[in-house]
Order: structure tokens, then C-alpha cells, then sequence
């Protein structure tokens, strides 16, 4: 794909969830979700994304069961009587329809946007509230440090882990109780690591003088003439899609 410079990316996802949010109709729901499948295969992101959001995809059928019993069906227990709504049934699709181009909008963005340039799109539009003396700066180191930290935390667990079962010989159990059991074998030392892991970072930080100083951008961000043509595009469609 071609490379946009972070902002520009940042503003296409939050005006895809916006019009996403905004829209409450079954067909503009279903044409969304087509073209934004149809993009994904194009620039060959679908895998990844499949990937990213697999896990919350089972809410999908869970979604569309509720919305189906409590908007499209209407039962009375002690009489046996039951009545279906085909406006409701439009309805429960249209809702779950919904959630999946979140899920689908919000798995591109991971993958699209990596974390630093997140950080520095996200700085360096909130770098004007530094004049009314928010700590812009500060805020934003604990944010980084939070995305450095946390995979090293998923590695840790996942080296713990194959640890355990190759020492006890133990194998993976595939139920929700017995994933709960097993974390609970390895959060003890889990935990230690990560105390340890914690308390050497916060020694890094004040070794290398960490104040609040101003703080750079790991890539410079501009604007050039590509960036102002789709953030244009962009605006003109999504104020079209909510106000027409």
C-alpha cells in the first residue's frame, strides 16, 4: 500500500468508525461491509486482520442471537404465544452487521498504524495543549512505555508457559476452566518477572536523567501533497455519508 503519513491514516479510521456509528441503515451497513472486504483482499490485509479480531468474532452469532430474541421475537411464557417481527429481524442483522465492520475497521488500524506512529500522530496533535500546561510529555512516556512493556509481557508468559508444560509434560486444554487453571500454575512467576522487569526499567529511567524534558519524535511527520489529497477525499466523503 501506499505509505500516508500517520495522522492521515489516525483520521481515516476515526471517520470509518464515525460513518459506521452514525449509519443505522441494514443496506449502507452491508455495502460498507463489502467494500471493506473487498480492500482488505485487495491489499492483501484480510489474513492479518481474520487474525487480530478471531477472537472477538465469536460475538458476532452471540450478538445477533440476543438482538434476534429480544427485538425481532415477541413469546409470553405461561400462554405458549409467539409472534415474529420481520422489522426486528432487519434490525438484529443490521446490529450485527455493525459490529463487524468495527471489529474489521478496528483490526485493519492495528495493522495498518504500528505504536510508534500512533504515539507521535497522537502527540503531535495534542502538542498544542502543552500552552495550557498539560503534561503532554509525561503523559505520553507512560503510554510508550506501556506499548514496550506489554509485548514483552505476552512473550514472558508464552516462554512460561511452554516451560511448564515441557518440564510437567502436561498438554494444552482447549476449555475455559482449564485455560483458568493453567494461567493460575504460571502467574506466581509471572508475577516476579514482571516486578523484576518493572523495577530494572524504572532504574533505566532514572540512570538516563528521565525528566520532563521535551521529547522527540522517532520519525519526523509531514504533510505532503498525497497526505492533504486523501484527508480531503476523506472529509468530503464521511460529512456526504452523515449529512446527505
Amino acid at each position: 500500500m501506499v505509505k500516508f503519513d500517520p495522522r492521515v491514516k489516525l483520521f481515516i479510521i476515526i471517520a470509518l468508525l464515525v460513518i459506521i456509528f452514525v449509519k443505522t441503515n441494514l443496506l449502507f451497513q452491508s455495502i460498507i461491509l463489502l467494500l471493506f472486504v473487498l480492500f482488505l483482499i485487495v491489499s492483501k490485509y484480510l489474513n492479518r486482520v481474520i487474525d487480530s479480531v478471531r477472537l472477538f468474532l465469536v460475538f458476532i452469532p452471540l450478538t445477533l442471537t440476543i438482538h434476534v430474541i429480544f427485538t425481532s421475537l415477541n413469546f409470553s411464557i405461561g400462554g405458549v404465544r409467539f409472534t415474529f417481527s420481520y422489522e426486528g429481524l432487519l434490525v438484529s442483522i443490521m446490529f450485527t452487521i455493525r459490529l463487524l465492520n468495527l471489529f474489521l475497521v478496528s483490526g485493519f488500524a492495528f495493522n495498518w498504524i504500528n505504536g510508534i506512529e500512533l504515539i507521535d500522530s497522537v502527540y503531535s496533535i495534542l502538542c498544542p495543549l502543552k500552552k495550557l500546561k498539560f503534561p503532554v510529555d509525561d503523559l505520553f512516556m507512560i503510554i510508550f512505555i506501556g506499548i514496550r512493556f506489554f509485548p514483552i509481557v505476552k512473550r514472558e508468559v508464552k516462554d512460561i508457559d511452554q516451560s511448564y508444560r515441557n518440564f510437567f509434560n502436561v498438554d494444552r486444554n482447549s476449555t475455559v476452566i482449564g485455560r483458568i487453571k493453567e494461567f493460575k500454575n504460571i502467574l506466581s512467576p509471572l508475577m516476579v518477572y514482571i516486578l523484576k522487569k518493572a523495577d530494572t526499567l524504572s532504574l533505566s529511567m532514572y540512570i538516563r536523567g528521565y525528566g520532563k524534558g521535551k521529547r522527540t519524535y522517532y520519525k519526523r511527520l509531514k504533510f505532503v501533497l498525497k497526505d492533504w489529497i486523501l484527508f480531503l477525499l476523506i472529509t468530503s466523503f464521511a460529512i456526504t455519508i452523515i449529512y446527505v
